[in-house]
C-alpha cells in the first residue's frame, strides 16, 4: 500500500 500526497493537497492511495 502506498500513500502519496501531492503538492496540491490531494491524497492518492494505491493498494497492490
Amino acid at each position: 500500500m502506498e500513500i502519496m500526497t501531492s503538492s496540491q493537497g490531494n491524497t492518492i492511495i494505491t493498494v497492490n
